[in-house]
């Protein structure tokens, strides 16, 4: 939800042992009612991972595309490929990424935060289990290390402020 009560949530339809499942989202502007549901992908294996919504009201989903061996006692994921979908302001239509990590073997937890103008920048874990942002808008940057974790890291918190300054903070713990 952005400062103007703007919402959008994002989530995921099927599974593992499905054989189709997307990712979906609504959008509600400010003391408006919510959109219908919207697919921003669709495929075999898709998960979402968290959306965010900018002041100017452009909403991107990050998700990630995986591949699943499933036998009677459970499912062996893989190949995790992270995406970010953009939907700006007054279109229909979402936007893929392309590829941004992966092929990897876990999950990459990916957040994402916009400034006001649109402008969002993805925090992501990459195949090293280090934390790594790039910046969306106009184009997307080439990964950047975010945080180099000697052990497991969890990122709490990855937004900006009123002046559009990005802040990440993450915590280091030893299971």
């Amino acid at each position: 939800m952005n400062s103007q009560g703007d919402a959008a949530i994002a989530w995921t339809v099927g599974g593992p042992r499905s054989s189709s499942g997307s990712v979906r989202a609504v959008r509600r502007p400010a003391g408006g009612a919510w959109t219908s549901e919207q697919i921003v992908v669709s495929g075999v294996h898709v998960s979402a991972d968290q959306a965010g919504i900018a002041e100017n009201g452009a909403v991107i989903v990050t998700w990630e595309s995986y591949n699943a061996v499933c036998q009677k006692y459970g499912c062996v994921l893989s190949s995790y490929v992270l995406h970010a979908s953009r939907q700006n302001a007054g279109t229909g239509a979402w936007v893929d990424s392309g590829a941004l990590l992966g092929p990897d073997c876990v999950l990459h937890a990916a957040r994402v935060a916009l400034d006001s103008t649109g402008e969002a920048v993805l925090v992501a874990v990459n195949s090293a289990g280090a934390y790594t942002s790039t910046t969306q808008g106009s184009s997307i940057s080439p990964e950047a290390a975010a945080v180099n974790s000697s052990g497991d890291a969890i990122v709490i918190y990855s937004g900006y402020d009123a002046a559009s300054v990005h802040t990440e903070y993450a915590t280091n713990y030893q299971p």
